[in-house]
Parts: C-alpha cells; structure tokens; sequence
C-alpha cells in the first residue's frame, strides 16, 4: 500500500499533539490557564487522541477547511465541535463577503485591506483562545455555533 505525502506529513503533525508523545504526567494532565490552571478532564476527551484545546486550535488553523474537517472527524466532543462548527461558519462568512467585494469595483476592492486585517484578527484571536481552553463567541456566529453544536 503505499501512502501519499501529505497524508504522512498530517498524520505525523497529529501525533505530535497527542498524548501518548507527552512525556511527563503532569503536562499531560493540567493545561495553564489564566488565573490558574484547568485540568483537562474540563474539556473532556477527543476520539482522536488529542488534546482538546490543540484540536480546537486546529479548527482554526487552515479556516473553514480545517472546521469542516473537525466536524466529520471528532463525533464526541462538545468543545471541538464548538470550535469547529464556529471556525466553519465565520470563515465561509468572510470568504463570501471577500467574493461579494471583489465582484464591486473601487469601494469593494478598497475594503478588501480592511477585511483582511478583521480576519487575520479574527484568526489568531480564534486560535489563541480556543489553545487557552476557553468556550468564547463570536459576535452572532458564536451563538449560532452554540445552539448547533449541542
């Protein structure tokens, strides 16, 4: 059988973030959080084998692709699918409205600068919170993502 290279590549950045690689006990079991620390038995367990808030950060590493690919992978997880499904809905909102600005010329192509800042904030924000372990919404989609991940 033999594999393709993107499929080795994917499989050997997961099993860098699953646990059996984490060494000592301790990291493997309390994850930092602000003002204090979480155990990770909060987030509950991925049917992947990875930890839930890096799995959550992978939601919103490559946009919508990576949500969608959560959503049919992880069956299990509140917290994943959480971020999944919002990873999913904000980034295909904000490649709709790249393709609604792109299709108006001169304004549409002037606000395109601004909609790429909002989403590389949206991103790394999205990322860093979901990495802390913390449930957040986004204005609208969160709530949205809320109702449908239950």
């Amino acid at each position: 059988m033999q594999l393709s290279i993107p499929f080795v590549l994917f499989n050997l950045f997961i099993s860098f973030f699953t646990e059996s690689r984490v060494e000592c006990e301790y990291v493997s079991t309390i994850l930092p959080r602000k003002g204090g620390y979480m155990e990770e038995n909060d987030l509950g367990i991925t049917s992947m084998g990875i930890r839930p808030n890096i799995a959550g950060f992978l939601c919103y590493l490559f946009g919508f692709v990576s949500g969608i690919f959560f959503l049919i992978i992880e069956k299990e997880n509140k917290f994943v699918r959480y971020h999944a499904l919002q990873s999913t809905l904000a980034f295909a909102i904000l490649f709709i409205v790249k393709v609604i600005l792109i299709a108006i010329p001169l304004i549409g192509w002037a606000l395109l600068p601004v909609l790429g800042i909002v989403a590389i904030i949206v991103w790394v924000f999205s990322m860093y919170k979901a990495y802390q372990g913390e449930y957040f919404k986004l204005p609208i989609i969160g709530n949205m993502a809320e109702h449908k991940s239950e």
